[in-house]
Order: structure tokens, then C-alpha cells, then sequence
């Protein structure tokens, strides 16, 4: 295995995208020194248990979740390796925060990426981007899921996590 990584992953709100991945990835990584965590760039839901169809969708596949939504911070930058974002929006907004609190250009370079450049070659099925499933139906977020769980297998493989 790897030298201990830390990977945060950010959404808009910290209740959807983020919060599953976060929960699809620990529990892939359950008996490793990784750290794994999510937060959101607007603090709409700050201290909230993820949506519960999240919850559900997670519960349905064998993973649980006790994690509350926070707001991306300063020192995110500084504690994590990775920051991997679900949109362009997202990316936007990390960078704009980045660039607002001073966070040098060659650190966001170095660790902001979409999470979608872990989207497995082989798999035309999802695009790499992760669409925000709040205000669609349980099949989004099935779909969500899917595609979290997706780009966290081809993450760890690239990543040599495992």
C-alpha cells in the first residue's frame, strides 16, 4: 500500500454528491490509514446529516454514513492531498475561494481536480461529470451512486491505495 492519503471531496451543499462519495470511498479504504472526508462550497446545509435519499442509497448498497455537512475552509488546502470536485461549478467556486483567502496557484493546481478524471476509459456509461441529484428522484440518485462508486474503484486503482 501507498504512503497515507487524504482525499476531501466537494459538492455544492455537502448532502448529495459529496457526502456519497466520501462514504463509497471510506468504506473501500475501511482498514487503511487514508483519510477520507467531503464538504460543500456554500454552507446552506452546514451541520446536516446527508439527504436521506443519500442515506438510503448508500444503506441499499451496504455503506453507512454519520457525516455533517460542512463548508469548505482555508485550511482544507492545506490538510488534504486530493480535492476533487463534482462540477464545474464546484471548480469554479474552489478556486475563487482559493484565490479570495490567498491559497498559492501552484497548491490549487497541484491538488483541486475534478473527480471525473477518475472516470474509468473503458466506461462510456457516465460522463465525468456527477450531476447534483437534489432535485431529481431516487434514480439519481442510484445514478449518483453508480457513478461515485465507479470513479472511486478507478481512483484507488490509479492511485495505488489499495
Amino acid at each position: 500500500m501507498s504512503e497515507s492519503k487524504s482525499i476531501l471531496f466537494i459538492c455544492l451543499g455537502n448532502i448529495c454528491r459529496s457526502p456519497m462519495a466520501e462514504a463509497i470511498l471510506a468504506h473501500t479504504l475501511k482498514d487503511t490509514s487514508h483519510k477520507v472526508d467531503s464538504c460543500g462550497t456554500a454552507s446552506y446545509h452546514r451541520g446536516e446529516s446527508p439527504d436521506n435519499r443519500t442515506v438510503s442509497t448508500l444503506w441499499k448498497n451496504g455503506i453507512k454514513t454519520e457525516h455533517k455537512a460542512r463548508q469548505l475552509k482555508q485550511s482544507d488546502f492545506e490538510k488534504f492531498d486530493y480535492l476533487l470536485c463534482m462540477d464545474n461549478n464546484n471548480l469554479r467556486n474552489i478556486k475563487d475561494m482559493a484565490r479570495r483567502w490567498g491559497v498559492s496557484k501552484d497548491i490549487v493546481d497541484k491538488k483541486v481536480k475534478m473527480f471525473g478524471e477518475w472516470k474509468p476509459k473503458d466506461n462510456n456509461q457516465f460522463g465525468e461529470v456527477v450531476e447534483d441529484p437534489y432535485y431529481g428522484d431516487i434514480t439519481d440518485f442510484k445514478t449518483c451512486f453508480d457513478q461515485c462508486s465507479a470513479f472511486c474503484k478507478e481512483f484507488v486503482s490509479r492511485e495505488g491505495l489499495l
